[in-house]
């Protein structure tokens, strides 16, 4: 062995080399059967983060269940209860003033969000950006239909007004199939021969953003910080049940072989939950293949060079697919200009001084328990009575037929008929205390309403008494005034974000070909090089639009009017319109657009190819007709 090779396995017995994490792929770090050391350790730390979460967000889970009861009438029925059923006699019932109230402001908020033809209108911020108003409105407005927007919106305000926390999560999809081709290719072997090969194309079936409604039951935020400073936490989760077959169609997904079923001691120590889909102390038969998963999506800020996920030591936003709290399949970089949790969550009433304030279903559910106890027990008065306390004499009366509820009574054969029935048997007469209980039920109601401000003018339930048009305009104003401002709320913390959302994950990752199906080939050649951005982190901080309060009437026809005025004013004088150098034409295609009607050159005409005059000796045209509105006369030598 020469000097050289001496010294170069000195120098690897001294000094041996340190080998990394991060010179695997971290795809092969979670395929691998036992995670690493590191992998354990970030999974610890996002198991206690959650494990806090899922028992703060617990506190409030009965309250919920007992609201959305209350909201579908649910009520246990007891004995008293099972023997008026079988009597046909009504039974105890909880009066579903919660449904009332709870549907009539998801109702109104629905209508004010649509009062406009767009949920989402843009308003543009400069100049430069009103070519583009149209083209970003046209692009949400696909993908509120695509996501048949209505219903989650319908969820998310149910949730609101019956828990107080409404959640939605937008993630960006693209949905692909591969197709063979009709036109097969031609090849030929060595011989000669033809061969015909078949090809395939990948086809988008669907590519844009994808909307979710999250129970609030399965949201887990950072609850260090009050709900209104959600978006400021270190984290943000959600956790759904799929089955263990889906889960290794996933191709984001890694080491999906390796996942077990939920054990007992992993559920008992993950915090409360409530997927019990995945409880193991239920009895049920499963499988090694046929059992369900619980994918916790955690988003959290973290520094990945602590853990090797990459050489970057600033602090990232990073999402994991967590399964059964016991193994990591997926961790990707969120490189998104949003720049921040795909989440939007939403309260009735923010405050800061709490954690998660009354819902509309808390804070009538006192006095709703309160009418439904009154009436309740009005129902069991009037049966009470109805079924008689009787004073009965045992020596004259078949007690029998009183006890089997016969049609009639048989007096006894020893029973002197001269001194009257009456003498033998009499109902006892006793006051009913329950009288005026529908009295105070009309009055607990009236200051239900007066608490939600959900009343009866909202219901569209006019007073008694008579009403001139301008009092019932200004009551139905005044019961409009408080849920609008809720609503303006709503609409504020949650769906303008998401609005702007919906903006940018389409300017950052949507392709041309979706561009030019959404807009059409002449928009899309135009306008496209203008809405994408070449480096997404150019969008970051985007200023270009913000989203126009939809609980506000759209300002679009007052200013289409306003313009046509003023256009109309320039064109009645000339000689300003050739001052100011403003193009009409350009006005007029403005005031349309705002008013729906785009793409005003679809209405251009073509000229007519009118064929020059005949010429004759001398240059002069043979008819006046053809010089136009100014002939030229000709000229006629002296």
């Amino acid at each position: 062995m020469d000097e050289k090779c001496r010294l170069i396995l000195l120098a690897l017995f001294l000094f041996p080399p340190t080998f990394t994490l991060m010179a695997l792929p971290l795809s092969k770090r979670l395929a691998a059967a036992e995670p690493d050391e590191l992998l354990t350790k970030l999974l610890s730390s996002l198991r206690r983060d959650l494990r806090r979460s899922r028992n703060d967000m617990a506190k409030n889970y009965r309250q919920w269940d007992k609201n959305i009861d209350t909201y579908r009438s649910v009520i246990v029925d007891d004995p008293d209860d099972r023997r008026a059923k079988q009597k046909r006699e009504p039974s105890k019932q909880t009066i579903p003033l919660s449904y009332a109230q709870v549907n009539t402001f998801v109702t109104y908020v629905v209508l004010l969000y649509t009062q406009n033809p767009k949920i989402f209108e843009m308003t543009a911020t400069g100049t430069e950006d009103f070519d583009l108003r149209d083209v970003s409105e046209s692009v949400v407005d696909r993908e509120v239909r695509n996501n048949q927007y209505m219903a989650v919106l319908t969820q998310f305000l149910l949730d609101i007004a019956r828990m107080n926390l409404g959640v939605m999560k937008t993630s960006w999809t693209n949905d692909t199939i591969e197709v063979e081709d009709d036109m097969a290719e031609m090849s030929f072997d060595e011989n000669g021969d033809a061969i015909e090969s078949a090809t395939t194309s990948e086809i988008t079936v669907y590519e844009g953003s994808k909307v979710y409604n999250i129970s609030p039951f399965n949201w887990f935020p950072d609850t260090r910080l009050p709900m209104i400073r959600w978006r400021e936490g270190q984290f943000c989760a959600d956790e759904t049940a799929f089955h263990i077959a889906e889960v290794k169609d996933w191709d984001y997904a890694f080491g999906t072989e390796h996942i077990l079923p939920m054990d007992r001691e992993t559920w008992k120590n993950r915090g409360t939950t409530r997927l019990d889909e995945v409880d193991p102390t239920t009895k049920r038969k499963e499988s090694d293949d046929d059992f369900m998963v619980c994918i916790t999506e955690m988003q959290c800020w973290i520094v990945p060079s602590k853990y090797e996920l990459s050489k970057s030591k600033n602090r990232e936003l990073w999402k994991f697919c967590i399964a059964n709290d016991n193994r990591i399949i997926s961790a990707e970089h969120l490189e998104d200009a949003n720049m921040g949790f795909s989440y939007d969550a939403a309260t009735m009433a923010p405050d800061q001084h709490s954690e998660l304030s009354d819902s509309l279903s808390s804070l009538i559910d006192s006095l709703q328990e309160t009418v439904t106890w009154l009436i309740n027990s009005r129902i069991a008065a009037v049966r009470k009575n109805i079924e008689s306390q009787l004073v009965v004499s045992q020596q004259h009366i078949e007690l029998s037929d009183l006890e089997s509820r016969a049609p009639f009574i048989r007096l006894k054969k020893s029973a002197p008929a001269a001194l009257g029935v009456d003498k033998f048997i009499q109902q006892l007469r006793t006051a009913d205390p329950t009288t005026t209980h529908f009295n105070d039920t009309e009055t607990l109601m009236r200051i239900m309403e007066m608490v939600s401000g959900v009343n009866g003018n909202a219901m569209g339930q006019f007073a008694t008494g008579r009403r001139s048009a301008t009092e019932a305009r200004n009551v139905q104003g005044g019961a409009a005034g408080r849920m609008k401002l809720i609503a303006s709320t709503i609409f504020a913390t949650a769906l303008a974000p998401q609005g702007k959302r919906f903006l940018l994950n389409a300017r950052q990752w949507m392709s041309y070909e979706t561009y030019e199906k959404i807009l059409g080939i002449a928009d899309a050649e135009t306008t496209y090089d203008e809405f994408h951005a070449e480096r997404w982190y150019s969008l970051v901080g985007s200023e270009d639009f913000f989203i126009f309060d939809a609980t506000s009437a759209s300002e679009k026809n007052y200013m289409a009017q306003s313009l046509q005025e003023f256009s109309i004013a320039l064109m009645g004088n000339p000689e300003v319109l050739a001052s100011s150098g403003l193009n009409v034409l350009d006005m007029l295609k403005e005031i349309q657009a705002l008013r729906g009607s785009k793409n005003l050159d679809r209405f251009k005409t073509t000229p007519p190819n009118v064929q020059p005059p005949p010429a004759i000796p001398g240059g002069v045209p043979a008819s006046p007709a053809f010089a136009g509105p100014n002939p030229i006369q000709p000229q006629i030598a002296g």
